[in-house]
This record gives structure tokens, C-alpha cells and sequence, in this order.
């Protein structure tokens, strides 16, 4: 398992992430880019979700590799433990945007119910941010398949098939289909989070963390070369190496603090940012509806100082909730099988 040292480090990252969403999520609510009408800042609200979704698909792959990697992992176990803590969830939100907030199309409703929503263009982001549960949960898929792999020391293996997925979803995207919501869009970074977490367990994280450091500054210079600017899909490529260079950078930079045992605060925050992915969207929409809230000013106070705290808190309980039933199901279950037995 993970050491507890890195353990604060995870939980912080992963709040600071769903921070960057809900920043380039903010926009729509604000009416205006409050980023627009600054030069070197133009364009900053898309790069804020890309950098949280990244970051976030980097933390799921190290935070599995670091509990699973020289275990036997049974798929159906595993696949059923993931499925249960996300869809159900996840199905409440896509109910709550089918009826009473605001209506989506039966075969939109039908796509996400089977989580392959995020082959079709029309469905993937619409309504919101969700889809990132389709597209994780197909990383969850192949994670069995790798962490044996990464057991094995085939890295040689893990890697070519990461760089053949993701060279297969710029295909696919080139020739019409619509693949940049998938896994195979998003499982370089989820191979990555996982080589880490092999790293760290060998006690090699940091000589990693420095040629990590490295790379993102030359990534991040590289940004600004015309050939790379000219071609999107060279940019995508760069850009995603900058943004995973920079979370491994700051993942490392955090797990050497002295944060032992974290708080009670970024624990809470930290447990509720899944909700928080599901149904943010629906509790600004809410809080606009029952508020006469009109200038910019009155919009950023409302959304933002009372609002995001607001998500957290929902977020956090109806986790909370969602946990005990899974708890209470669990010991209902075991109790059963108990008394059979006798």
C-alpha cells in the first residue's frame, strides 16, 4: 500500500484539481471570461480544465498502481468495487438533468446510462463534466491487464501500448470519430501515475521527480515554438507532457513536506471532489435559479465565496451518505451469509 506521508500529498492534489475545473467551469456562470481581456492569460479557462481532468486521471493511476502493483488483482472484484462507488452516482446525476433541471434527449440519457457516451460528440458533454466517469472507468478496465504487466517489469510493453492507445484516439478524432473523451485519449497520463507509483516503491521517486523537472521546462518552452503552435495535434501532445510533468513535479514536491497526517479539512474536501464532478454544475444552476443576483461583482461573491463552499459541503455529505449505504448493504450482506452458514 501507499506510504501515509504520500497520502496528504494525493488529497491536496486532488483538491486543487477540481479547483482548476471548477475555475474553467466558472465562466458559463459568470457570463465572461474573466481572462479574456488579459493577453497572456487569453485561452487560460480551457487550459485550467484540461490541467485538472489530466491531473486528475495522473492521481487515479498512482494512487491504483501504489495499492495494487506485486498484488494479484481479480478483474471482477476489482471492476465490480469501482463500478459500484461510481454509477450509481453518477446515474442520479444524469436523472436529475433527464426530469426536474433541464431536459436531455432520451438516446443522450441511454449513452450515459451504458457509459459510452463519450463516443459521440453530441452526448460526451452534454449535460457537463460527467463524462469524465465514462472515460475513467475505461482506464479501470485495462488497470488489471497493466499492474500485472508492471509486476512483471514489462514496462517496455506498458508503454508502447500506452503511446499505440493514444496515437490511435489523434487518429481516430483525425479521420471523424470522436475519441478525445475517452480512455485512449487520457491513458498516457494514467500509465504515467502508475510508472510513479512504481518508482516510489522502489525509492526512486525523486532522481524520477528531477529528470521530471526537466522535461517540463523544456515542454513548457516548447509551447511557444511556431511549428508546435501550427499543429494542434503536436500541441495536444506537448502540452499534455507539460501539464504531466507539472503534476508530478508538484506531487513530489508535496510528499516531502512534513504532512504526516493531514487534516481533517483536506481529508473531508479531498473525499467529496467526486461529487463535487458530478454535481457542481447542478448546484450553481440551483443557486441561480432561487438568487436575483445580476452584476459581475454580486456573481463572483455568490458563486465563488459562498458557492464553492457550498458544492464541497453537498458534495461531501451525499459521499457520506452514499458510503454508509454502502456500509449498511455490505454488513446486511455478510450477516446474511453468516446465518446461512449456521
Amino acid at each position: 500500500m501507499a506510504k501515509r506521508t504520500n497520502i496528504p500529498a494525493i488529497d491536496l492534489l486532488r483538491v486543487f484539481f477540481i479547483l482548476c475545473i471548477l475555475a474553467a467551469h466558472l465562466r458559463e456562470y459568470l457570463k465572461t471570461d474573466i481572462f479574456s481581456d488579459i493577453y497572456f492569460a487569453q485561452g487560460f479557462s480551457p487550459f485550467l480544465g484540461k490541467f485538472g481532468v489530466t491531473g486528475f486521471v495522473f492521481l487515479s493511476g498512482l494512487s491504483l498502481g501504489m495499492g495494487y502493483i506485486g498484488k494479484d488483482v481479480s478483474i471482477r472484484p476489482f471492476l465490480y468495487r469501482r463500478f459500484i462507488r461510481l454509477w450509481p452516482l453518477y446515474l442520479l446525476v444524469v436523472a436529475l438533468h433527464l426530469f426536474p433541471v433541464s431536459y436531455i434527449s432520451v438516446p443522450n440519457a441511454l449513452a450515459h446510462f451504458f457509459m459510452v457516451n463519450v463516443f459521440f460528440s453530441e452526448f460526451s458533454r452534454n449535460p457537463g463534466s460527467i463524462w469524465f466517469v465514462a472515460m475513467i472507468f475505461q482506464l479501470y478496465i485495462v488497470f488489471p491487464f497493466l499492474c500485472r504487466l508492471v509486476s512483471e517489469n514489462k514496462w517496455s510493453m506498458v508503454i508502447c501500448l500506452a503511446l499505440l492507445a493514444y496515437a490511435a484516439a489523434l487518429l481516430g478524432n483525425h479521420r471523424g470519430f470522436y475519441t478525445l473523451d475517452t480512455g485512449l485519449n487520457y491513458i498516457p497520463e494514467f500509465v504515467f501515475g502508475i510508472w510513479l507509483a512504481a518508482r516510489i516503491r522502489e525509492g526512486k521517486g525523486f532522481s524520477a521527480a528531477v529528470l521530471t523537472g526537466v522535461v517540463c521546462l523544456g515542454t513548457i518552452s516548447g509551447l511557444t515554438l511556431p511549428w508546435v503552435e501550427d499543429n494542434s495535434y503536436v500541441f495536444e501532445a506537448v502540452s499534455k507532457i507539460s501539464i504531466l510533468a507539472s503534476s508530478f513535479f508538484l506531487f513530489m514536491l508535496l510528499s516531502r513536506k512534513n504532512m504526516a497526517n493531514g487534516s481533517a479539512w483536506l481529508k473531508a474536501a479531498s473525499s467529496a471532489t467526486l461529487g463535487v464532478f458530478l454535481f457542481h454544475r447542478l448546484i450553481w444552476k440551483t443557486m441561480l435559479s432561487i438568487a436575483d443576483v445580476n452584476s459581475f461583482g454580486e456573481r463572483i461573491f455568490f458563486l465563488v465565496i459562498i458557492g464553492i463552499p457550498v458544492i464541497f459541503t453537498i458534495s461531501w455529505a451525499v459521499q457520506k451518505l452514499y458510503d454508509y449505504i454502502l456500509q449498511w448493504t455490505a454488513n446486511l450482506s455478510f450477516s446474511k451469509s453468516m446465518r446461512s452458514e449456521n
